[in-house]
């Protein structure tokens, strides 16, 4: 079975055509941003939304065996360059049994996880006081365990734009990652290990490994969620962050928040940072909503004394965004 899914997955890759059925999908966005930085700078202005367009494909390979495949395309606004999004192609074998080959910015885990209860409409804590996303190509297993639970490793590599490369001679840390999922009724959970290569010992910037969780349970009148993520060095440093988000529908409308946080310890100065982000948005038709947020968050602290560091003074920023999809 295994060599049957790895020649599907090597057909489709060099065969035109191959898929029975596609379909077309993306969103188009158009909104207002200010922002005022950490140096009191404040810019504002109107424009295109992480607008993008998906391809999507599947094909039934018969024998309880399907294949499916996704390539993305985004811009920002008219004269913009058009840039390659989110790439996968994956077979799923009668068992359950889920192989997938990817090219991606993996979502954000906390603010667009479990732990963010849904609430990131548009802009969140990340890049902010949570860590950014990162490119990665990757491939994947996941097995259903039982009802509810699901087991997955990967191996990621730093992404690269040509093909062939990456694999090795890369100065960039790859890493392999096991996740134990659940997902049944109102709550989600998941916890995760990750461990990388390419290790430099005693360095600050030089990760081992790193530990996720998160949870989230709907109540029904809103839904609830919080996590963590760790991620240690090989000086025994440690970067950590966290969140709680909720989401309260009311109708059309769904108000939504985050409250985020990160610190560390063991480097030699530690710093804390911590945001929040509060935002609603209202569904005007099937494909048609739009989004209003609010946010705040902190430039840094040191940890150990409380005291500000230079330049470091808040920033805030409110975004109104109308999307349509397709």
């Amino acid at each position: 079975m295994m060599k049957k899914t790895l020649v599907a997955l090597a057909a489709v890759a060099v065969t035109g055509g191959a898929f029975a059925q596609a379909t077309l999908t993306g969103v188009i966005g158009y909104g207002y941003n200010t922002n005022t930085t950490v140096a009191n700078v404040v810019t504002s202005g109107m424009g295109v939304a992480d607008s993008q367009v998906n391809f999507n494909v599947a094909e039934d390979l018969g024998d309880g065996m399907s294949l499916s495949g996704l390539m993305g395309l985004y811009g920002y606004g008219r004269g913009a360059s058009v840039y390659a999004g989110d790439m996968n192609l994956a077979v799923k074998m009668a068992s359950g049994l889920k192989v997938t080959l990817s090219s991606t910015s993996p979502g954000h885990y906390l603010g667009g996880g479990n732990a963010g209860a849904g609430a990131a409409f548009e802009e969140g804590l990340d890049s902010k006081v949570l860590s950014a996303r990162s490119k990665a190509d990757a491939v994947s297993l996941s097995m259903p365990l039982m009802d509810g639970v699901t087991a997955s490793v990967s191996h990621a590599e730093p992404a690269v734009s040509t093909y062939g490369t990456g694999a090795t001679g890369s100065t960039t840390q790859r890493y392999n990652t096991a996740v134990l999922a659940y997902k049944a009724g109102a709550l989600a959970a998941d916890v995760q290990y990750r461990s990388y290569d390419l290790q430099i010992a005693s360095t600050t910037t030089s990760a081992s490994q790193k530990s996720r969780a998160s949870v989230s349970y709907d109540l029904g009148v809103a839904k609830i969620g919080g996590g963590v993520d760790s991620t240690n060095y090989t000086a025994g440093n440690v970067y950590s962050e966290s969140l709680v988000g909720i989401t309260v529908p009311v109708g059309q409308l769904t108000l939504g928040a985050q409250f985020g946080s990160m610190s560390t310890t063991g480097y030699t100065t530690n710093y804390s940072q911590s945001g929040s982000v509060v935002g609603a948005q209202y569904t005007l038709s099937k494909r048609t909503y739009m989004t209003a947020q609010y946010y705040s968050y902190t430039g840094g602290f040191t940890a150990s004394t409380a005291t500000s560091t230079a330049g470091t003074q808040n920033s805030t920023g409110a975004t109104f965004t109308i999307y349509n999809t397709f």
